[in-house]
């Protein structure tokens, strides 16, 4: 027997749509999951704009995953034991609030790429070049 009843598996997931509670949901899920991928690559653009390095890059990434596993798992236990939606709302919260202290620590120091530091600081002074005469 099937489950939907005749009704392919794509119709149904429109049908859900109808819903707004869950059209909200699925929506800022959705923007939020996009926002985390953004990171993602300007985590990686910036490590590599500050260090040069790609182990320092393999190292901030490895740092940046341990917590998110650790933490995947505790919160499906806690899910189990509590309601979701406040789990849902204080996840997000706290991670916006990172994100946003990250940024403005970016903002207030500056970057300054590698690459410019090397050529100005090995940038030589022609008036403190000894004379040829």
């Amino acid at each position: 027997m099937n489950v939907f009843s005749g009704r392919s598996r794509l119709t149904s997931f429109f049908d859900t749509l109808h819903l707004r509670d869950f059209r909200l949901l699925w929506l800022g899920e959705s923007v939020s999951l996009l926002g985390d991928q953004f990171y993602f690559v300007a985590l990686t653009w910036l490590t590599l704009q500050i260090t040069g390095s790609g182990l320092a890059l393999g190292t901030v990434l490895m740092l940046a995953a341990i917590p998110r596993a650790a933490l995947m798992l505790i919160g499906g236990a806690v899910t189990d034991r509590v309601s979701p939606r406040p789990i849902m709302f204080i996840s997000n919260a706290v991670r916006a609030v990172l994100v946003a202290a990250l940024t403005a620590l970016i903002i207030v120091h500056g970057v300054q790429d590698r690459k410019s530091t090397r050529l100005n600081s090995s940038h030589t002074d022609i008036s403190r070049m000894p004379s040829s005469a």
